[in-house]
């Protein structure tokens, strides 16, 4: 189960919580489509589904999808987006009876649980076919072509933060950590769903940080110092276009394969 901190921030955070992501790509929710109808996958549960972000696309897609989320507020969110079947509960111990889905879905999770073998050996119970996990890469950024070298915005944001005197928490990057839990336990599959080099404004950038940053409730001096070091940032360099390469995997495990390894 994800540690009740990494849950409570997950409640405070869920109001605002679509303005720190990027929406998933047609490209990617293409591929996945793809997949899913080519597999016969009908019946789906998303295993952390948070605000609905795929989840919701999915069913327009016309797939029967059941979220699990353990944050309440963020069920809330997917809830008021219009997607019906929701329970809260978490993926150590899944409420449903064995082979409920056809196929069970984790996005951008695996990253945050604390031993995610465990969880898809779970969902590998309660799912007939595979057990899917969505993967995120994303190369250094870019200025354009006259500027030299690559440009990180995030480590000049938390530097500046760090002057103005905000403590943030030092996360894991989320890809590190669905690299490190693919290689403990491997997938059945691994294929590539998009892999294009996206054009966006740093001004876009730096909202979605300050997004992350700024929790609901934090004292109006760390809201204060935050869009200071926001400005501090856009004097600087003004607002170019960043150029990162982002490519989206398909990583999945049969079913009956995660049902024999929990025996």
């Amino acid at each position: 189960m994800i540690p009740e901190n990494g849950i409570a921030r997950f409640e405070r955070i869920a109001e605002v919580y679509d303005a720190t992501r990027e929406p998933i790509d047609p490209e990617t929710l293409g591929g996945l489509v793809d997949h899913l109808r080519r597999e016969e996958c009908r019946s789906l549960l998303e295993i952390g589904v948070g605000t609905g972000r795929v989840a919701l696309p999915l069913a327009e897609a016309g797939f029967e999808v059941t979220g699990i989320d353990p944050a309440r507020n963020m069920l809330r969110r997917a809830r008021s987006k219009g997607m019906v079947r929701l329970v809260r509960g978490s993926g150590q111990s899944l409420p449903f009876v064995s082979d409920s889905f056809d196929a069970a879905l984790l996005v951008h999770v695996l990253h945050v649980l604390p031993d995610p073998v465990v969880v898809l050996r779970r969902a590998g119970r309660v799912s007939r076919k595979s057990v899917l996990s969505l993967l995120s890469e994303r190369s250094d950024f870019s200025l354009p072509s006259e500027a030299a070298g690559t440009f990180d915005p995030r480590q000049l944001f938390r530097q500046v933060v760090r002057e103005a005197g905000v403590a943030r928490p030092n996360r894991q990057n989320p890809s590190v950590g669905e690299q490190s839990a693919v290689r403990r336990f491997p997938p059945d599959f691994d294929h590539l769903l998009s892999d294009r080099w996206v054009r966006e404004p740093l001004d876009r950038h730096l909202t979605r940080l300050a997004h992350r940053a700024a929790l609901p409730g934090a004292p109006e001096s760390t809201t204060v110092a935050l869009q200071r070091a926001i400005e501090s940032v856009r004097r600087s360099l003004g607002n170019p276009l960043l150029r990162y390469r982002r490519r989206h995997r398909l990583v999945g495990w049969d079913a009956e394969r995660l049902k024999l390894s929990e025996n």
